[in-house]
């Protein structure tokens, strides 16, 4: 990767500002994702800071809490930014504690 090229972290932190626009698009006001670099890795995680999550209304009353994060790193080539690992959990209830929703 020459110096012109953007880093990991660079790349990461696009894809969460596209992650946040669009989500923001549907739920005004949720917190933003960003992207952190994960301390002796070569992985950079993506999520919402705060992580409390998107609070899913049905007529302006809350009915699900949607959490998500990612995991990033570069594809094989040291060129594109992957996804090596995500997580969607739904939860019932936006109370804090609640158990994911069982598929």
């Amino acid at each position: 990767m020459s110096s012109d090229e953007p880093s990991l972290v660079e790349l990461a932190q696009v894809f969460a500002d596209d992650l946040t626009t669009t989500v923001q698009t549907v739920v005004p006001g949720s917190v933003p994702f960003t992207a952190k670099v994960v301390p002796e890795r070569s992985v950079v995680s993506v999520k919402q800071e705060p992580g409390d999550g998107i609070v899913l209304t049905v007529d302006g009353k809350p009915h699900l809490l949607l959490k998500v994060s990612f995991r990033c790193s570069f594809d094989g080539h040291s060129r594109f930014l992957a996804v090596d690992s995500s997580r969607v959990h739904v939860f019932a209830s936006v109370s804090p504690g609640a158990a994911p929703v069982s598929l």
